[in-house]
């Protein structure tokens, strides 16, 4: 049963997702964490639940059949989030029978063409979405039901920019929401929308990471706190990590064949142009069982946020030394 994820963003509360299994594809990462996020805290309103993880890449289905039968220790709800399926999985998916269970299936990278997503689009019961971009019409009921609850006051070319030129990545946009909520003047001018809105978010980052990974303990925890204000902001920068992981899973792979230098100039992003040097040095530094280490470092970090995202600053900065120890 496909269900559109803006729409229902808009109107999460009508939905019940116990005894069922969900299934969230598409290939924009923040809106598939907000989306899952939003399943488990939905089920979190009216019920315990126990939260377990299954990665397909390295599981077989003897693992999976003993998470779904194995007991609870206080009887709690079972919700089991199942990572890394693939078309070959397709048998499995199809027995699954959720009793006092929910199952979340990740289906990043998914292609639209695939049976798996056809099943589940096509499902009676079972629920589908599709996680891309979010368009700009989403993206302007969110804006004006905001300015009509009163809590975004805007000049008229204020709002227009704002709606030509915030992220179409969900977890930005939502940053870039909240920042526009805590703002205390009486109405954000054309000139303040252009300082708040962020290209400084995602550098901000960005400077975080490099920070981490070349930096000392001291500086890791005071740019940290400066830089993550809110699990969203955590959410986001494990995105930046993730994003870094796949540019250096490809100049790990072209090391033998070309210098720091040119490997550089092929990968690192053009606007972070000035951090060329720490680039480079991190190209020295990274290899192949270090990112496999730091994916799962990643999968760790993500499940102790979703399990307590109030403490989103200490998880994180727990993150950004185990991750610093991994690219010494």
């Amino acid at each position: 049963m496909k269900i559109n994820p803006e729409f229902f963003l808009l109107d999460s509360e009508k939905y019940n997702f116990k005894d069922n299994i969900i299934f969230v594809s598409g290939n924009e990462e923040t809106f598939i964490y907000k989306i899952q996020n939003i399943v488990l805290e939905s089920i979190k309103k009216i019920l315990n639940f126990d939260l377990e993880f299954v990665d397909l890449k390295n599981s077989k289905q003897n693992d999976l059949d003993s998470v779904l039968n194995s007991g609870s220790l206080f009887e709690n709800y079972k919700i089991i989030q199942i990572n890394n399926v693939g078309e070959k999985h397709l048998s499995m998916i199809q027995g699954l029978k959720p009793k006092n269970t929910t199952i979340l299936i990740n289906g990043e990278g998914i292609k639209s063409s695939s049976k798996i997503k056809k099943f589940f689009d096509s499902h009676k019961v079972y629920c589908s979405f599709s996680c891309y971009k979010i368009t700009r019409n989403f993206q302007k009921k969110i804006i004006d039901r905001n300015i009509s609850s009163g809590k975004i006051n805007l000049s008229k070319d204020a709002y227009w920019f704002l709606l030509e030129n915030i992220s179409d990545k969900y977890l930005l946009f939502e940053n870039e929401i909240e920042k526009l909520k805590n703002y205390t003047s009486e109405k954000i001018s054309l000139l303040n929308i252009k300082k708040m809105l962020s290209n400084t978010v995602s550098t901000e980052f960005d400077d975080l990471f490099f920070r981490c990974a070349l930096g000392n303990n001291k500086s890791i925890i005071s740019y940290s706190q400066n830089a993550i204000r809110s699990s969203s902001d955590a959410y986001v920068f494990l995105q930046v990590v993730k994003n870094f992981n796949k540019i250096f899973l490809q100049t790990s792979e072209k090391k033998d064949e070309e210098n720091e230098r040119s490997l550089s100039k092929k990968y690192l992003p053009r606007y972070l142009f000035k951090q060329s040097e720490s680039f480079e040095l991190l190209i020295q530094k990274f290899n192949i069982e270090k990112i496999i280490n730091i994916n799962k470092l990643l999968q760790k970090t993500e499940l102790l946020l979703r399990k307590n995202d109030g403490n989103y600053l200490i998880i994180l900065q727990r993150f950004l030394f185990n991750f610093k120890k991994f690219i010494k």
